[in-house]
């Protein structure tokens, strides 16, 4: 079975393995607070590996970050039932009334990439070598970086989907002779999404991006979810406007509070900012099914291979089966995603990771072709489309 890895509240990382027997519990992998001591509660997390299967001669190597509200981030090797230290730093550009909205490791697992919402992006090896630093626009809400590292996209508030060139957004800016005009893109931007139309009494649609998400087969496309409830696909290679947009895809007609691709095709997990998660069909905006039995809003969604996880505001880490969307768009489902178990945490879970270990999740009957495939996915992330 997958294994997930949360964090929580009081800055403790947390493992657990879904058992059929509903035996299913939290380990701690690492303990935030000593005594005496403060830590701020984890806002973001990001999960790689090197090595292994796809790289022979290598031995896999797993690797966990984690950014604190404190402004803390630090980074770890990832064993079995512990944490190793690699490094821990600081984000001094992190105000008090901000926090992180989006953290990656880079393709090697060498580096981390945090984002803040007021802008501070970082690059920090986890060797001796000097930090990277850039400043993008303020009021982010999400910040994702794509596939192979080469680019990364972010939207917020009166922020409009945008995608930046990640070498280029590290390089220092000649000082600009005139006023930038409004809709010109910074040095190392390299696409912008253009607002969708008026409404019907002709008013400006205000931008409210709250999540993102890129498509599991394709880093030019991109999902946005907003604060109105509507869910947007943007294709980077074909126009600025989404080529997909669904109005109010929950019923309730709340935000969207996250989303997570899935290792199908057509696949997207979303939740809403009240009590409803579901996966939905990128080819039409279909919820495909709901998840019941969510009492809070869910803050963070994990995919991997045949099992999703969440965790939401009533401390409990919840494990999810899957339900492959059909094969032509528009068809009913035969069966459906459920949730299988439900664990309590002490500390509150604000997010929740898969831990990327392909041979656990694929070990609990898969067929050996669905196994190729991962980990065809795996070996080709930094291919072109």
């Amino acid at each position: 079975m997958p294994r997930f890895l949360t964090g929580d509240s009081i800055g403790n990382v947390k493992a657990a393995v879904y058992n059929d027997d509903k035996t299913t519990s939290l380990s701690t992998l690492h303990t935030g607070k000593g005594p005496g001591e403060t830590v701020g509660a984890i806002q973001t997390m990001a999960v790689g590996k090197v090595g292994g299967r796809t790289m022979v001669g290598l031995p896999m190597t797993r690797k966990l970050a984690t950014g604190s509200s404190d402004g803390s981030v630090s980074s770890y090797n990832l064993t079995e039932d512990s944490l190793e230290t690699v490094k821990t730093w600081k984000e001094p550009r992190l105000r008090a009334d901000k926090k992180f909205i989006g953290m990656s490791l880079t393709e090697m697992c060498v580096g981390t990439y945090t984002c803040t919402s007021n802008g501070a992006l970082q690059l920090v090896p986890h060797d001796e070598s000097v930090a990277s630093t850039s400043l993008l626009p303020t009021r982010l809400c999400g910040w994702r970086l794509a596939k192979g590292d080469e680019t990364f996209a972010y939207g917020g508030d009166e922020v409009d989907l945008s995608v930046w060139n990640t070498e280029r957004a590290f390089k220092s800016s000649p000082p600009e002779s005139k006023k930038r005009k409004r809709n010109e893109l910074f040095p190392a931007e390299v696409w912008r999404a253009k607002n969708v139309a008026n409404d019907h009494l002709t008013l400006r649609q205000p931008v409210r991006v709250t999540c993102l998400a890129h498509a599991s087969d394709s880093t030019s496309r991109i999902f946005a979810g907003t604060q109105l409830g509507h869910l947007r696909q943007y294709d980077i290679r074909a126009a600025r406007k989404p080529v997909s947009d669904w109005r109010s895809v929950f019923p309730s007609k709340k935000g969207i509070e996250t989303m997570e691709a899935g290792f199908l095709e057509h696949e997207l997990f979303v939740a809403d900012s009240g009590t409803d998660m579901c996966s939905i069909d990128t080819r039409t905006g279909r919820i495909l099914y709901h998840y019941s039995g969510i009492a809070g809003a869910v803050s963070s969604i994990a995919t991997s291979p045949g099992m999703v996880a969440s965790v939401a505001f009533d401390r409990f880490v919840r494990f999810h089966s899957t339900a492959a969307p059909p094969a032509q768009a528009g068809e009913n489902l035969d069966e459906r995603g459920k949730t299988l178990e439900k664990v309590y945490a002490v500390g509150s879970p604000t997010v929740i990771m898969w831990d990327q270990d392909v041979e656990s999740a694929v070990a609990t009957g898969s067929e050996e072709h669905v196994e190729d495939e991962l980990w065809d996915n795996l070996r080709n992330v930094g291919d072109e489309d």
